[in-house]
């Protein structure tokens, strides 16, 4: 992903590194071949992606806050002290005033939150919902096709003609729900960003 020269990279969005917070589908998708165990620990890396992204963010809005305040008061030395009074607004405010600690607690834990939910939706909940789902449904399509073809008579035959030459091969059954799951990840990714992002 590029960006333009003007803005910083975001290593957490921007970079391969995003692809962390996808791990999960990766579970969901080899589900039927991996232990209990390691398909938890792709939800777990998931997570951790999405707490650090978010713990990344509000350390960022703490140096705004910093940098903000320390522009403020640079432009408050060269000023005449006509007032000894400093009324107290939000860092990220545009007006020319110092901010409170708890304005920058304020701007931090809202970065964090805003972000980390964020990462919920887009990385963790709806792509695993979703890939769940299909890799699920494909098991289900398969299994009622074969059912299927287990009664089929002559006629009905050629209508499952696709079906018989896979279910010749079990393994392709086995790993057909993996594939479309793998499949449809790349697909997913940027409609899920932004349909999540208020």
């Amino acid at each position: 992903m590029t960006t333009p020269a003007n803005e910083s990279v975001d290593v957490f969005r921007d970079t391969p590194v995003r692809y962390f917070g996808y791990s999960n589908e990766l579970g969901e998708s080899f589900k039927a071949f991996i232990s209990k165990g390691l398909y938890r620990s792709t939800y777990a890396v998931a997570i951790a992606y999405g707490l650090s992204d978010a713990l990344d963010k509000g350390y960022k809005a703490k140096l705004a806050c910093e940098e903000s305040d320390a522009r403020v008061r640079v432009g408050l030395k060269s000023e005449s002290a006509a007032s000894s009074t400093i009324s107290v607004m939000p860092c990220s405010s545009t007006s020319e005033k110092l901010s409170t600690k708890s304005d920058h607690s304020t701007q931090v834990a809202l970065a964090v939150a805003d972000t980390f939910v964020w990462q919920l939706f887009a990385s963790v909940a709806l792509p695993g919902i979703f890939i769940n789902r299909a890799v699920a449904a494909t098991q289900q399509a398969l299994k009622s096709q074969e059912a299927e073809l287990s009664k089929a008579t002559p006629e009905r035959a050629v209508h499952g003609r696709f079906f018989s030459r896979i279910s010749r091969h079990p393994s392709l059954l086995r790993w057909a729900p993996t594939a479309v799951g793998l499949g449809l990840i790349p697909l997913i990714i940027h409609p899920i960003d932004y349909s999540v992002t208020w």
